[in-house]
């Protein structure tokens, strides 16, 4: 049987994939930093700006914008709490707000062609593209959803699975300035 996971479960993975091991494998007390909780309540301000504001960012004429939308992939068995869905019709964009300054790193990149997946199967229709919405600077990124980056979806689930199936812990990232704002960087003993 298929262990369930969650778009957010795609993203962490990228991150570093023994934040996986520490929310499935051996839960752990999360301390959620300084800057999640900054993250965290500047993304309700975002949300209710967006409401307000017109598509001029996104490059698009018309859509109807949808907040907190909820998806499910029974084929993935992967679901998630989208930031935002721009809707024109049949034409879909899957929209995420980051607390970053930085342009799309390869995780949220993989967290919107998650959405994408999930979102193709519910409605029946190609997504070839998403925005990511950096908060520290309001720029928004159109993101390519291709097909390799959608497939790349499948294969990061399964390493996910993997990793809760075998019980074992996965090497750390490489990248190790992810750890300064990690919240599981305590339990990392052979790194700190």
């Amino acid at each position: 049987m298929s262990i369930p996971l969650t778009v957010t479960d795609v993203k962490q993975y990228m991150y570093c994939p023994r934040i996986i091991y520490f929310t499935y494998v051996m839960p752990v007390g999360q301390q959620p930093t300084h800057n999640m909780l900054i993250g965290k309540s500047k993304h309700l301000i975002i949300e209710n700006l967006e409401k307000r504001r017109t598509l001029k960012k996104y490059h698009l004429e018309q859509a109807q914008k949808r907040f907190k939308v909820r998806c499910y992939s029974d084929s993935l068995m992967l679901s998630g709490l989208l930031d935002m869905l721009l809707e024109n019709g049949t034409e879909l964009y899957p929209v995420e707000f980051k607390n970053t300054s930085k342009p799309p790193q390869i995780h949220h990149k993989l967290q919107i062609a998650a959405y994408a997946k999930i979102l193709e199967e519910e409605r029946g229709c190609e997504i070839n593209r998403g925005f990511l919405y950096t908060i520290a600077n309001g720029k928004v990124y159109s993101i390519a959803l291709t097909s390799e980056l959608k497939n790349r979806v499948s294969v990061i689930c399964e390493r996910v699975r993997s990793i809760i199936s075998t019980k074992s812990m996965p090497p750390p990232t490489r990248h190790r300035n992810k750890c300064f704002d990690c919240e599981w960087r305590r339990y990392c003993g052979d790194i700190y």
